[in-house]
This record gives structure tokens, sequence and C-alpha cells, in this order.
């Protein structure tokens, strides 16, 4: 019984002096995404030889722990093994328990020590990924956006915005609460529109999220696309042949375009033109060319009419001389005021016939540009109208315009964007059988 006894003595003294003593201590405990958590795990070999002791570790983030795997503490000497974890980019701002185990490798016989770290955000929402397209697109084509977004809290986060711009128009999205750790993505698509300006545009994507601000942009080039339609039209009557050409610039950019048309010289004194040529070939055939620029979206007509009705030619020569002799000196006179309103701009034009002359018609004509939104809800007469690229045209025809007559008409717009220096309305027009006779001042509001 007594051998018993010393032999389980000796067995007891053998592994007490075959173990060994371990401990882990922070250095640096807190972290942010791409920052450095640290830990010293210190190994007291208390045997009377030299021992090598492996760690491992038990950690659910595999890809953030960094340590040393193994090595060899002398007899009675403690060595320290470093144990470092770096936070990923999605990690939640929270309490991270880990568990290192340290074995001797001979024997086998392992501890097991566990610790914590703790992830802190500067934010708290975090942008996983942004695509936003770039490089050279079609007028008519759609260019994309998105960004994918996670919440890095241990709580719902529910007040953030995401929005994009594109050219001038800015959209939010329709943004939903996210639970910790939640993943959402957010996709815009604009529509280029088929005359939109061969230029550089910005498309961006903004999020904010406790007063931080995340902006994210790239550039998108509409290309250039040059198209010009032509038609003609002649219609062949009696007394009168007359022809209309149409030209159309259906491209985005501005175009120079240059139409003509070839008839006998001896023509020319029963000639008519709608605008007049810009230049006169004369030979046998007459080649009368006409110049013009256009904007893109526009178009413009030339005509020509051929009268072989002499007596009412001759008539009409008399009538437009008794007409210029019975007239007596005056102008059409236009005006334009501009007042500010609540929703906007109210502007007045005032149209006044300072003439002894009866005019059967006339056309007044304005400009609204781009920066600003013609409502067309007209409490007068309300006009034509026709966007362009630029802005949208307004034409009024106001007819038995009598000698000494005021007339006023009224349109409102609403800015779309705000102008340092004001909305810089150009002058209306008076336009009478296809000649200016009167424009007003510009006017900047």
């Amino acid at each position: 019984m007594r051998k018993i006894l010393v032999l389980f003595l000796a067995i007891a003294m053998t592994f007490s002096v075959a173990a060994f003593e371990a401990s882990i201590e922070p250095v640096e405990r807190e972290a942010s995404p791409g920052e450095q958590a640290t830990y010293e795990v210190e190994v007291f070999n208390n045997a009377s030889e030299d021992k090598r002791f492996t760690l491992d570790y038990s950690f659910h983030e595999a890809g953030w722990i960094y340590f040393d795997t193994s090595g060899v503490v002398p007899a009675g000497e403690t060595e320290t093994f470093n144990v470092t974890l770096i936070p990923g980019e999605d990690a939640i701002q929270q309490n991270y328990g880990f568990t290192i185990y340290v074995t001797d490798f001979e024997t086998g016989e392992s501890k097991q020590l566990s610790e914590t770290m703790r992830v802190t955000r500067d934010h708290t929402l975090n942008v996983q990924s942004v695509d936003i397209q770039s490089g050279s697109v079609m007028p008519g084509e759609s260019v994309q956006a998105s960004v994918t977004v996670q919440n890095i809290l241990p709580t719902i986060v529910d007040e953030y915005t995401v929005t994009s711009s594109f050219n001038d128009e800015t959209r939010d999205a329709d943004t939903e609460p996210l639970a910790p750790g939640a993943v959402r993505e957010y996709d815009f698509t604009y529509d280029i529109p088929v005359e939109a300006s061969p230029e550089t545009y910005n498309l961006s994507l903004t999020v904010i999220q406790d007063e931080v601000e995340k902006v994210y942009h790239d550039t998108v080039q509409v290309e250039e696309v040059r198209e010009i339609n032509r038609s003609q039209e002649v219609d062949d009557r009696v007394l009168i042949v007359s022809g209309t050409k149409t030209v159309e610039n259906n491209g985005n950019s501005p175009a120079e375009i240059t139409e003509n048309v070839t008839l006998p010289s001896y023509l020319d004194p029963i000639l008519d033109f709608e605008p007049e040529p810009d230049q006169v070939t004369e030979n046998e055939e007459n080649t009368y060319i006409w110049e013009a620029s256009l904007r893109p979206g526009e178009d413009i007509q030339f005509s020509y009419s051929i009268n072989y009705w002499i007596p009412l030619l001759l008539a009409v020569i008399i009538i437009a001389g008794l007409s210029a002799l019975s007239r007596i000196s005056g102008n059409m006179k236009i005006s334009k005021e501009v007042e500010e309103e609540k929703e906007g701009l109210k502007v007045s034009l005032e149209i006044i016939n300072d003439t002894e002359k009866f005019r059967p018609q006339i056309t007044v004509r304005d400009f609204v540009p781009n920066v600003a939104e013609l409502d067309e809800d007209f409490e007068m007469a309300a006009p034509e109208t026709r966007k362009t690229t630029d802005g949208t045209k307004i034409e009024w025809t106001l007819e038995d315009f009598k000698p000494g007559e005021k007339r006023i008409v009224q349109y409102r717009v609403k800015p779309k964007i705000e102008v340092e220096d004001g909305i810089d309305l150009p002058p209306a027009e008076i336009i009478i059988k296809g000649d200016k006779v009167a424009k007003s001042d510009n006017k900047k509001h």
C-alpha cells in the first residue's frame, strides 16, 4: 500500500513539473476597420527543459485574426506571443469574443484563454460598394448608378438618405430601415433625351447618415449625332406655282445648313421668297441660296412662289404703293415687364400700334430659357408653345390691330434652379409678314 502511494505522488509531481502557465492581456482592445487591436499571450515554462508551444484560436471572423502560431520557451522562462485583430469594413460596432488555445507540443496539454475586442466606427452606415456608369453613351440610351449600404450598428438605422444626381435632375431613393448588419442596394437609371447636347455630364451618388455625407461621382460623355432631314413640297396651280423646302436638325448639336433653288432668270420679277435668299447666282438660270444655323430639334422652311397673273401682281404693287403713301410716321412698339410672385415670375408684354395703319395680323414672339418652366395655365389669350433644348418658344397671333390700339398678353414662369445673377429673359419681338419690326428690352430677374 505504501509503494502505491509513493508511485502516485511521483506521477503527480511529474505532471506538476511538466505543467505551464499562460495568460492573455490586451494592449489595445478597441479598433476601427483597418486598424489593429493587439493582445499579448504570456507563456511561462516551469519545466526543467525547453518546450515548444503552439497557438490556435476560435473566432467566427477568421479573416480578422493574426498571431504567432508557435515558439520555444526556455525552461523556467516566460515568452510573449502576439495576437492581432483587424476588423473588416463590414464590422458592426459591438464587442467580439474570441478564444486562444496554448498547447504543449510534446504532451498535448492545452490552456484556453478568452478575451473580447471592441469595434468602433466613426459612422453608422457603411458603403459596401458603389457602381457609377462612366464613358460614352448615345442620345436615347440610359445611364445607371447603384450603391450598397450596410448598417454597422447593433441597433436599427432608419434615418438616412440616398440621393443621385444626373445633369440637372436629382432623385431621392425610397430608403427602408436597416436591421443590425443588414445590407440594401439602391439603383438609379436616367434616360438620356435624344436631343441631349454632346458634352460631359456628371453622375453622382450621395449617402447621408448622422450628418456624415459621402459623395461619389463620375462623368458620362454624350456623343455627337449629326442628322439633317430635308423635304420638299411643290404646289403647281394655274396662276401660281409655289414650293417649300423644310430642313430639320434631328441631331444633338448645332448645324450650319445651305439650301438652294434654281429657276429661269426671266421669272425673277414675279418671284417671292420667304425668307429672302442670302445669295443669288445670276445666269440664264438664277440660283437662289439660303443659309441658316439650326439648333438641335429646330427646323426651318424656305419657300418661293411664282405669280403668273401679271394684272394681279400689278394690282398688288399699286396697293402697296398707295398704302406706303398713306402711312403716317410711327412704329409698332412692344415692352416687357416682370413682376415677382410667390410661385415665380409674371411676365407682361404690352403691344402698341403706334401708327395710322390697320394691322390685319401680327405675331408676337417670346422665349423662356430652360432654367425656367413655362406655366401653361394662361389667364389671357393662350399662345402656341414649342419646347426646344434651350427653352420654350412662345408665339401669339393678334388680329385686327387698329391704329393707336394697345394690347397686353401675359404668362408666368417658375425657375427650375436658383440662378445667382437672376434669370435672363430675352427680348420679345413683333413679326409682320416675316419681318421683325420691333423688340423689347431683355429683362433679368
